[in-house]
């Protein structure tokens, strides 16, 4: 199946190793930029040794967040091993949830159900204490969040507002969220 074979190309193993690579050659005393995207979660599920608990579609999935999980840690860990941990910004957001049948559907793409939109975003940086941010924000809202965390003029025109004061305690008003299906 091409599509099995496309998944094992682009594995969260795979993708953390190549990360791991390019700090380990990059010029690290110079303000750097790397976005890896993790694809495991995503159908076709596949199982993971000693992590997928079942093979049910959401035992698979569970199983696929939980590996992804542990190469994600495997690279935090490397930014740390490495002297990188102090001195950068991570920012890990899913860009969609998927659904199990809670509406009579399932993965994403066919409805706006809370599973499908409430994803995980984190932000760790230097100097931000852990807070918890409960009012609804958008992804439209990262880009100017982190222009104002690394202090960096954000380009004219720029959507969506910042979330720096949120992160930093301070309460922001709430904004209108808009979610759309094709």
């Amino acid at each position: 199946n091409q599509r099995r074979e496309s998944h094992a190309q682009i594995s969260s193993e795979r993708l953390s190793n190549k990360a791991i690579t390019w700090i380990d050659q990059s010029q690290q005393n110079q303000p750097w930029f790397l976005w890896v995207h993790y694809f495991d979660p995503h159908h076709i599920y596949q199982p993971h040794e000693g992590l997928t608990r079942g093979e049910e579609p959401l035992e698979l999935y569970a199983g696929e967040v939980a590996f992804t999980d542990m190469h994600i840690e495997r690279l935090l860990k490397h930014l740390e091993t490495v002297g990188l941990k102090e001195n950068t910004l991570v920012l890990l957001v899913a860009d969609h949830g998927e659904e199990f049948q809670e509406h009579g559907g399932s993965m994403h793409r066919r409805t706006l159900y809370e599973e499908v939109l409430r994803v995980p975003l984190i932000i760790r940086m230097p100097g931000l204490a852990p807070t918890r941010v409960t009012q609804p924000v958008s992804m439209v809202d990262l880009a100017p969040t982190l222009y104002e965390l690394l202090n960096i003029a954000p380009p004219a025109g720029l959507q969506g507002r910042s979330l720096a004061a949120a992160l930093r305690g301070k309460s922001m008003p709430a904004a209108t969220q808009i979610a759309e299906l094709e």
